[in-house]
């Protein structure tokens, strides 16, 4: 450590920051009766003296990031910024080396440099957001940087953009009244027109456990992107509490595999579960009512709606979207096979295609009673969850999901 370059110093302390603040702040959002319009206060008090000092970190090492150009970039420079950006490679590979994250493979770093840059911004971005300190020129480096790339990386930059949908869709319907959000559609809208559509596969919304997943294909710590899909789930929930309109899908079976995959069961259909894989697939499943009802929609008014699509037809064609009235944004699966550039933000003529089919769902919308065993039949396409009692709930995930 004594021969290390002082810039990893700062970048350890930087990312050892950033691991504490998405401790911290998951324990306040995710907590039964979260003041969540007050997490960013509480994560402060929650540092008490260690918060200037972690200040100075992030700020400083964002301003360091700010300098770089990005990965290969050439010019009449292209000397002295290929010495900046082979340092900062070298320092990623090393602090987290040190983190005990990962080793940066050869062709990580030759290939995914772009990727390493985009994602320590969002972390600076993040952290700083959480601390209460806006500073928008990490995010506005990593908007330049995704238009150069045609995309953002899949991990906390994606997630940080779902949020922001939420975010801006939740300023907007403010905007347009204080009172309410009945009152905020136009005339001659429905709250369709002015929702957020999602349609999700592995969905924050029913799975907590997704919070704190790690992909090993990432090339950066798992605390950015806990603390991205954290920001998500802030916005989401804030926007939540609002009872502004949003409508979620998810398709049963992509649910299905999320439940596996959150267990540790490996795709390999020869390779049988082990007993402790057994029990944390019950477990997530069982959890999902409880996080459903308890923490994201705790009252039900009718323009907040989650449905389990039964046909995967009827999401063909589409990623993971998520779709505000003006911007949207989709994610792809990413991993081994090097797409890790797995999202964009969606154009107007997609948004527009997208928005359109995901609002013709509504008309499959089965009509659900609070009494009586669901009957989940052939001709059945679409469930709706808020629709349902706890024991038809619990019934119906059994029988989907039944005990490996």
């Amino acid at each position: 450590m004594r021969d290390l370059d002082p810039l990893v110093f700062l970048a350890r302390d930087f990312w050892n920051d950033v691991a504490k603040i998405s401790r911290i702040a998951t324990a306040k959002v995710t907590a039964p009766g979260a003041a969540l319009w007050d997490v960013q206060m509480q994560v402060c008090q929650a540092l008490g003296n260690a918060y200037p000092v972690m200040v100075e970190h992030l700020l400083a090492y964002a301003v360091e990031l700010l300098g770089l150009p990005r990965m290969g970039g050439g010019g009449r420079n292209a000397s002295a910024s290929s010495k900046q950006t082979d340092d900062f490679l070298l320092r990623c590979a090393q602090v987290f080396e040190l983190q005990e994250h990962r080793k940066l493979e050869e062709r990580d770093v030759q290939t995914r440099g772009d990727e390493l840059l985009m994602e320590n911004l969002a972390a600076a971005w993040l952290g700083l957001y959480f601390l209460g300190l806006p500073f928008s020129h990490p995010w506005e480096k990593v908007r330049r940087l995704a238009d150069y790339r045609g995309g953002f990386p899949s991990g906390a930059c994606i997630a940080k953009y779902a949020g922001d949908i939420y975010r801006l869709a939740r300023h907007r319907m403010r905007e347009r009244t204080p009172t309410g959000a009945q009152a905020a559609l136009l005339p001659g809208y429905t709250d369709h027109d002015a929702a957020v559509l999602v349609l999700s596969h592995t969905p924050l919304i029913l799975l907590q456990d997704a919070l704190g997943f790690q992909d090993q294909t990432n090339v950066t710590p798992s605390s950015v992107h806990q603390l991205g899909r954290l920001y998500t789930l802030l916005q989401m929930m804030l926007y939540l509490r609002c009872d502004y309109p949003v409508h979620f899908f998810i398709p049963i079976s992509a649910l299905g595999q999320s439940l596996r995959t959150l267990a540790g069961i490996p795709d390999d259909p020869k390779a049988a579960p082990t007993n402790p894989m057994r029990q944390a697939y019950t477990r997530v499943r069982d959890s999902i009512r409880p996080w459903l009802f308890g923490r994201m929609v705790p009252t039900h008014t009718g323009q907040q709606t989650v449905s389990l699509l039964t046909l995967p037809s009827d999401a063909s064609g589409m990623p993971t979207c998520v779709l505000g009235n003006k911007t949207g944004i989709y994610t792809l699966e990413s991993g081994d096979s090097g797409l890790h550039f797995a999202g964009n933000e969606i154009n107007e003529a997609l948004l527009a295609s997208y928005r359109d089919k995901l609002k013709m769902l509504f008309v499959l919308k089965e009509d659900v009673g609070r009494h009586g065993p669901y009957q989940l039949d052939e001709d059945t396409r679409i469930i709706s969850l808020l629709d349902l009692n706890e024991p038809t709930f619990d019934d119906l995930f059994r029988k989907l999901f039944p005990d490996l």
